[in-house]
């Protein structure tokens, strides 16, 4: 709906009133920054310059300094606000009368709160305070939200979009339809950035949902490709951090991000919501933050993927290793092999206990005092202590049989030294030690599998090939998790209490092991865990459903979510997609922008041809990012070499910690939740991507352009391709 020019005037009144305010805070903050920061040198220069302060004095002062430093942070994160709202005031507007009043009234909604110092009265809201959750959830009509005091009810009489930048208003429209159609179309026609954004303009209602969901122990968030759940997880973070500002900080939270280049990729997105950037890593960074120090080489994800890529056509003792070892199988073996080490390895006796004989006795001599039976130390170990890891068990039975045997006449030295001898005669674990000896007894080993229904055909060259890698101080990517929960099991887990929720990105490529590894360390955090099973891009971890996913953690109050839409890709590169999975349950947003195309080809050196007429023609219709995705880091290589000397590129390494924007040559596996305007697959040929096998990986890749498409292929296309009617691509 068009606005009247007297309304567009009045608007722009209103605009006006609130860049003053802006501009208005903004320098009072400053003022009064430079007067704290004044005040704080002061103090700090008396401090120095006075030598014989008291502690009570010393203690005022430092306390002094702590409140002067907590309120020059303030005035920086409300200042940067401000300097963020004078770019954008708001984007929104909701003319809304509450059920038992009779005035309308209008809210702007933005980015951040404004309100005046001293009136209080509120200029613009915050898009995460409840009431602007209507923004999002409801068009003109009934209307509710979820207020501290319970469900407010009301009608919205105007629904209303802009888009403001400094200080001047571009367009105004009035909304009665769904903020995806104008405001959406206009985003998602726009070129990618260096950074991913924030999306707080174009929040849709699933999405919202989502970002306001709480109560929660465990969220589990499916969604297709270019559906957002980066930008949903983030966006929670920043409404979480909002609502509980008093219990939850950027220290409070940790992203599981699935590499380094799409940790940088999403760096951005909190601060321009004005909240720091949480804790991030990669499973990889923090398993070798847990492994014990006795490795010199720890192998990354990428490198195994890239081994995997390379073979995958071959049978080797390694890949069948992967297989088994990334499987909800291994998980079996390995609890199997626990509850071994404890009738086995320990060797469970009588625990007995020399006691000194006192002159009076019969013979007078020294005697043996049986403490504890074995067969009360096997009911200890695996009833009543079962829970507890198993050098805790054994301190606890050690304790107790400690307990029975002193008369009462032992001093606490002689007790501590008698608990000390036990324990190293009892209590002398090493988790490595026990992992390597699980694959030097092959027939053990066997054994475990059978008993956990796996064949036992391949044992042989899988524990022969891990011990000698473990032999040489160097430990697979595949073997990390199972020697962390084996570790975790016998001395117990690191418990990270101070993390309250854990956000985990891209969630169909972890192994069961570590989901259960994460489940132990951080088991009083909540969790969101987003992903899409069709992109796994590891061969090894299929799962079928989240729904198994979140049996893992085992947790009464937890609940999957589902986003449909894909907003990402065109409506071509969509439909095209689709075909791959056999899906027709992911949604499109109408914007066409060209068919993918394929080019057959007979040679490497014409695919650097095309690549380079292709590289041409999307700069010309303005691309700002274009992403050559080979693979395996090995083919990127390769074509970066025959590339580097006759077009700009750049080379994004499986070491790189550093999203590179413009046009890149990438690997797959580095590629995951990347976006760039336009893609060209190399090679996408049936030795490369392979049947029953690449499905996943092939649609992962196909997902990531915005706008174009091109494949390229040497000989025969992969059966993907073909399955797909020739409607959908030229």
């Amino acid at each position: 709906m068009d606005i009247t020019i007297e309304e567009y005037k009045k608007e722009e009144e209103y605009l006006g009133e609130v860049m003053e305010k802006i501009n208005e805070q903004v320098q009072k903050r400053e003022d009064e920054y430079k007067i704290k920061k004044d005040e704080l040198l002061k103090i700090q220069k008396y401090v120095w310059d006075t030598r014989n302060m008291d502690s009570a004095e010393e203690a005022f002062f430092r306390g002094q300094v702590k409140a002067q430093e907590s309120f020059e942070n303030y005035l920086r994160t409300t200042t940067a606000a401000l300097y963020r709202m004078h770019e954008s005031a708001y984007f929104g507007r909701l003319d809304y009368k509450d059920k038992d009043e009779k005035e309308v009234k209008p809210y702007y909604i933005g980015i951040g709160n404004l309100l005046d110092d001293e009136s209080l009265d509120i200029y613009v809201y915050d898009w995460r305070t409840p009431f602007a959750s209507m923004y999002y959830d409801y068009e003109t009509g009934p209307a509710s939200y979820e207020a501290p005091i319970g469900t407010i009810e009301g009608d919205i009489v105007l629904k209303r979009q802009y888009k403001i930048e400094k200080g001047k208003i571009k367009y105004i429209f009035d909304s009665d339809v769904k903020i995806e159609d104008e405001i959406l179309q206009e985003v998602l026609s726009q070129n990618t950035n260096e950074k991913m954004k924030n999306i707080v303009t174009t929040i849709q209602k699933e999405q919202n949902q989502i970002i306001r969901s709480e109560g929660y122990d465990v969220l589990v968030v499916q969604g297709p490709a270019g559906s957002g759940k980066t930008s949903v997880a983030l966006h929670r973070i920043a409404y979480l951090l909002y609502k509980h500002n008093k219990k939850v900080s950027y220290s409070n939270i940790l992203i599981f991000s699935p590499n380094q280049v799409f940790m940088d990729y999403i760096s951005n997105v909190l601060p321009e919501m004005g909240e720091e950037n949480v804790l991030q890593t990669t499973f990889n960074e923090y398993a070798i933050s847990l492994l014990e120090d006795e490795f010199e080489m720890i192998e990354s994800l990428n490198d195994q993927l890239e081994y995997i890529y390379n073979n995958k056509n071959a049978s080797t003792p390694r890949l069948d290793a992967i297989r088994l070892k990334m499987s909800p199988e291994m998980l079996d073996i390995i609890n199997d092999y626990i509850e071994y080490i404890g009738n086995r390895v320990l060797k469970m006796q009588d625990i007995d206990i020399e006691r000194k004989a006192e002159k009076t006795l019969y013979t007078g001599k020294d005697e043996m005092v049986t403490a504890i039976t074995k067969e009360e130390m096997h009911k200890l170990f695996f009833e009543d202590y079962e829970n507890l890891p198993i050098i805790k068990r054994m301190e606890k039975i050690i304790d107790r049989a400690v307990m029975i045997y002193d008369d009462g006449r032992m001093t606490e030295k002689k007790i501590e030294e008698l608990k000390k001898r036990l324990k190293k005669k009892l209590v002398n674990l090493s988790a490595l030690d026990m992992y390597r000896s699980l694959y030097k007894d092959k027939k053990l080993f066997k054994e475990l599998a059978k008993k956990c229904g796996v064949n036992t055909e391949k044992i042989d060259g899988i524990c022969d090939d891990t011990s000698k890698k473990l032999e040489s101080k160097e430990i697979y990517y595949e073997d990390i998790a199972p020697l962390i929960y084996l570790q975790g099991k016998i001395q117990g887990f690191y418990k990270a209490d101070t993390i309250k929720h854990v956000i985990i990105d891209e969630a169909q490529d972890y192994s069961v092991i570590q989901y259960e590894i994460i489940k132990n360390i951080f088991n009083k955090a909540k969790l969101t865990v987003l992903g899409d099973i069709n992109q796994s891009i590891h061969p090894f971890v299929d799962y079928k459903d989240y729904d198994s996913i979140k049996t893992i953690f085992d947790k009464d109050n937890s609940t999957i979510m589902k986003l449909s839409k894909s907003f990402r890709s065109s409506s071509e590169i969509t439909r095209f997609s689709r075909q791959i999975l056999n899906d027709d349950t992911i949604q499109e947003i109408e914007r066409y922008r060209g068919k993918p195309v394929l080019y057959s080809v007979t040679s490497e050196n014409e695919i650097v041809e095309g690549i380079i007429k292709n590289i041409h023609e999307f700069r010309a219709e303005d691309m700002k990012s274009i992403g050559i995705i080979c693979k395996s880091s090995e083919q990127a290589d390769k074509i970066y070499e025959m590339l580097k000397d006759r077009i700009d590129v750049d080379l994004i390494r499986k070491d790189d910690i550093k999203f590179k924007h413009k046009t890149v040559i990438i690997p797959s596996y580095l590629a995951k939740g990347l976006e760039f305007d336009g893609v060209i697959l190399y090679n996408v040929n049936k030795e490369n991507y392979i049947e029953n096998i690449d499905k996943k990986l092939f649609y992962t890749m196909c997902t990531r352009p915005l706008h174009k498409l091109v494949m390229y292929t040497i000989g025969e296309a992969n059966v993907y391709v073909k399955g797909i009617d020739g409607k959908y691509y030229e």
